[in-house]
């Protein structure tokens, strides 16, 4: 039996990470020949790893997606004369890691099923919004037996293809339509994967198992490997995010496939929030009674700008100082001398990035800042409390910072630590204030020192804060510009994930258990005030949905014509709300349908009829982002955003 494998690469900075490498070796024992198609026309780092393993290497423009480069080798690259030399044909794209199990194994578990064609895992049908999934194996990695290889159909379909535009389009007509197109032919097909058992008769309940359920998979359904997709996948509408912390743990320690592999992907092309939020990287740390040592290489910078707050840090400073070198840094003199009669070592500083330069020979810097603990600007009990939540959870004790210390250099990928966001008094005004304006301002900075990280106006860093703690290796290799105070607390996060690490939340034991009591307590009074105002809901997106709701009515009422802006998920998700549309908009020069649940649809150019026209845009905060500009250049300037 003849196997060929064409597996396909794409990467937005054209590098090829380690994992395509340990994928391409476990795919040569099971494969007769490997040929790999980069979806761009070069490869700036890694190009070594495919020229090892692979038989025969192809470049093309990213044109049509995966299935384009799957069109361009199975009908030119190769084309279907050598192709059909083959017993079976395996298409696979770089969109998963692993295997967690030798490759050879999955061929070998899967020879004996009878099968025209298999996957590695499939998804039940399903009726979501209206739109009905039916059952279909996931495209990432598809193997096709020799009857369907050799099958007039199968040559056919794959010339009559077209290079899809968009995503949705390869989605709804290849990933969703393959199956059920050879099912239709008279081809049999199974999977590896052990899902039925998470299916349901009710379809409306079925979902996509390896988004939710990661560890559960692995572990137990036959699917050793973890998709990447799922990593920015937010679950939060079915379930918490625990399966994908505990489906990495169980990699790291079950196999032996080195997760570092995994995380030196993730971190470079992925928006660190969330993979912040979707591993839970916020850790609780116990003050444990172990005995404290001395540690040259830890250093705790405080810098002071209010006399009202000295005796309060000294209290924590005086302890500290026994096992920890101690750096006061201010602007003001006088207070420095105020220090400096306590026997602490005082710099004066005119720009935090020379306090910064001043820092990097230590291996571990915590940098805190004072708080005004008058009653000048607030009650003093409110600025004292966030005085106490910057080093309670920073530098509470030296038995603490010696814990803190201990988990740097037992997660060799941790690089930042931020304290909680405060949600007492005034400081609950910054939540959900996102980006605060700065978004262009901190990419432009970003893109200034040579930073090119994922980052997006819908997705606003999980940490803003000027009080940290920092691996000083990543001080060493950045330079930075003099910046304004205001705007380095946005950076940190994007700097450390230029450098290979992940960035996270610290917070003791104490404040963890009363911040979950405030937040809870925060979160049930919105709710109540939520149902109390805009109606019932079972979940947070229908609570979302009761609040646009009520914008919504006094929106439609405005306005005699309603249009809505998109015809994907997002419109389909709410056209069940939006009474009198007369139609639909899609920008200019992308696919479009004639009509939409019999409602015409228009492209932005064509509609002309502006008299009390209300534009409803129906999509993600990433699209919205795109299209807003667009609606501004075509003066149309009442709209709302769901």
């Amino acid at each position: 039996m003849k196997r060929l494998c064409i597996y396909l690469v794409y990467d937005k900075q054209n590098i090829v990470d380690e994992y395509i490498g340990y994928m391409l070796q476990e795919l040569k024992t099971s494969v007769d020949t490997l040929v790999v198609v980069c979806n761009g026309l070069e490869i700036k780092k890694g190009k070594s790893i495919l020229e090892t393993y692979a038989d025969k290497l192809f470049f093309r423009e990213n044109v049509g997606f995966d299935v384009g480069g799957f069109k361009d080798a199975l009908c030119d690259f190769l084309g279907w004369n050598e192709v059909l030399e083959y017993d079976e044909l395996v298409l696979i794209n770089d969109s998963f890691f692993g295997p967690f199990v030798p490759m050879d194994s999955i061929f070998e578990y899967m020879q004996p099923i009878s099968a025209d064609f298999w996957g590695l895992i499939k998804h039940g049908k399903r009726m979501e919004n209206g739109f009905f999934t039916p059952e279909h194996i996931q495209s990432f990695f598809i193997v096709v037996r020799s009857r369907m290889l050799h099958h007039a159909s199968y040559r056919e379909f794959w010339e009559k293809l077209p290079y899809y535009k968009t995503f949705m389009e390869v989605v709804c007509n290849y990933e969703l339509k393959f199956t059920d197109y050879f099912s239709k032919l008279g081809f049999s097909y199974s999977v590896l994967a052990d899902t039925e058992v998470n299916d349901s008769a009710n379809i409306e309940n079925n979902y996509i198992q390896y988004s939710a359920l990661a560890y559960e998979l692995i572990k137990k359904r036959r699917f050793p490997f973890l998709k990447k997709q799922q990593i920015a996948f937010d679950v939060l509408h079915m379930q918490t995010q625990e399966n994908l912390r505990q489906a990495l743990d169980y990699i790291e320690n079950n196999t032996v496939y080195d997760v570092n592999l995994i995380w030196d992907n993730i971190i470079r092309t992925m928006n660190i929030s969330d993979i912040q939020k979707n591993f839970a990287l916020q850790y609780i740390i116990k003050e444990n009674e172990k005995p404290r040592k001395n540690d040259s290489n830890v250093v705790i910078a405080v810098i002071v700008n209010h006399e009202s707050a000295m005796e309060y840090l000294l209290e924590y400073l005086e302890e500290l100082r026994n096992n920890y070198q101690i750096r006061i840094y201010s602007k003001d003199k006088n207070l420095l001398n105020k220090y400096d009669l306590c026997k602490y070592d005082v710099f004066y500083y005119s720009n935090i990035v020379d306090v910064l330069k001043s820092l990097n020979s230590f291996t571990y810097i915590c940098l805190i800042n004072d708080v005004d603990a008058t009653s000048d600007n607030m009650p003093s009990c409110t600025g004292k409390s966030y005085l106490y939540n910057l080093f309670h959870n920073l530098v509470k004790s030296s038995h603490y910072v010696e814990n803190v210390i201990d988990l740097f250099e037992n997660n060799v990928r941790l690089g930042y630590l931020a304290p909680p966001k405060a949600n007492h008094a005034l400081y609950f005004g910054n939540w959900g204030l996102g980006w605060n304006g700065k978004y262009d301002k901190v990419k432009e900075t970003l893109q200034s020192i040579d930073i090119d990280v994922p980052i997006s106006e819908d997705k606003p860093p999980f940490s803003i804060s000027n009080n940290y703690w920092i691996r000083g290796e990543i001080l060493r290799n950045i330079t930075l510009p003099i910046i304004n105070d205001d705007l380095l607390p946005y950076l940190w996060i994007y700097i450390a994930q230029s450098q290979g690490f992940y960035s996270g939340i610290l917070e003791s034991q104490e404040y963890a258990a009363m911040n979950e009591i405030n937040l809870q307590n925060y979160l049930e009074q919105t709710a109540f005030q939520v149902r109390q105002l805009f109606g019932k809901y079972q979940n947070f997106e229908e609570m979302k949905k009761c609040i646009f709701q009520k914008a919504l009515n006094d929106f439609v009422r405005q306005n005699k014509q309603i249009m809505i802006y998109g015809t994907g998920g997002m419109a389909r998700k709410y056209q069940d709300i939006i009474p009198n549309v007369t139609g639909y908009i899609v920008s200019d020069g992308q696919p479009k349908e004639t009509e939409m649940n019999g409602i015409p649809v228009y492209f932005l150019s064509e509609v002309i009829d502006r008299k009390d026209l209300g534009i409803i845009i129906c999509m993600l905060p990433k699209n919205q982002i795109q299209v807003i500009p667009l609606l501004k250049r075509a003066k149309f300037d009442n709209y709302i955003c769901c």
